[in-house]
């Protein structure tokens, strides 16, 4: 990423993609949120393969949100060994002095001030719960149904959490006209993206095929056949419920399981970063580790 922004134009156009009303109003509140994003990240993760052969990865902020206390603030996924530090301008790690075109600013970020990160109970019921059974339930917009927040009863959905995260991160991610300026955000939305896999995995086994279920709630930049901003494909538009396919994940990429204490989180339990809680088991989440900040 550090090569397409200081080397290239690359990262700061597709960052720009996401700027317009236009594209906040295709890509937000509604069902197309999940369709746009995916072609998004895909457009960008053929650029850093083209670029340097390197796939995007995900940031499963469930991980970050079991630590206890508050102790989510001192997170490792915050240092310089990952993205950077996590409060004021970052000024260490991979994005260090990363300006912020037209704002005359660098990366800000301001962690674990306001809201939350992925929940884990919420996740789960998305990705596994059969009550949650149509792209309705996890959709934001005029006509959707959301689920029933398990810890507070009020409505949520999938969009929703991912609005907390955005907050959560603070800074640039915390303002959608420039949130892709801060690389976190690709992380984010591909592990928004690995959720939304998991639901469609779950459709499957109930007989339902995700690509049949697009709701076109949120109105008509939300329809089914409105051309989606920015995507064009080959000979044609993009269309919202063509972001709905099957194809990417049968033919395009996969997803490496969540860090669990079964696979060793994710085949990271040997390092500094994720660890087993004691007596952890099977699909039980792994936890992201915090730093010790002498005085």
């Amino acid at each position: 990423m550090r090569y397409l922004k200081f080397r290239t134009s690359a990262y700061d156009f597709f960052a720009g993609l996401h700027r317009s009303l236009r594209s906040f109003r295709n890509a937000h509140i509604g069902s197309n949120f999940l369709g746009w994003h995916r072609v998004y990240l895909w457009y960008f993760e053929r650029i850093l393969i083209r670029v340097g052969g390197v796939p995007l990865c995900y940031w499963d902020s469930t991980l970050d949100f079991r630590i206890e206390g508050s102790g989510q603030r001192n997170t490792t996924m915050f240092t310089s060994e990952v993205v950077g530090n996590g409060i004021g301008m970052v000024i260490n790690g991979p994005f260090r002095n990363w300006p912020i075109p037209d704002r005359n600013v660098s990366l800000r970020r301001e962690i674990a001030s306001f809201a939350s990160l992925m929940r884990p109970q919420v996740v789960d019921l998305i990705m596994t719960s059969n009550l949650i059974r149509n792209h309705s339930q996890i959709s934001n917009g005029a006509g959707s149904v959301g689920m029933i927040d398990p810890d507070q009863g009020t409505r949520t959905s999938l969009e929703s959490e991912h609005d907390n995260t955005h907050v959560w991160v603070g800074g640039v991610m915390s303002d959608a006209t420039i949130a892709p300026q801060d690389p976190v955000f690709w992380l984010h939305h591909t592990y928004i993206d690995y959720v939304w896999e998991k639901f469609r995995e779950k459709l499957f086994t109930l007989g339902i095929n995700p690509a049949n279920d697009y709701p076109g709630h949120g109105g008509d930049p939300h329809a089914a056949n409105t051309q989606m901003v920015h995507f064009y494909n080959f000979s044609n538009w993009w269309t919202n419920e063509n972001g709905y396919t099957n194809l990417f994940t049968q033919f395009v990429y996969t997803y490496d399981e969540h860090p669990t204490c079964g696979n060793g989180c994710g085949g990271r339990g040997d390092t500094n970063l994720l660890y087993c809680p004691t007596g952890g088991t099977g699909d039980q989440r792994c936890v992201a580790t915090v730093v010790v900040w002498s005085a």
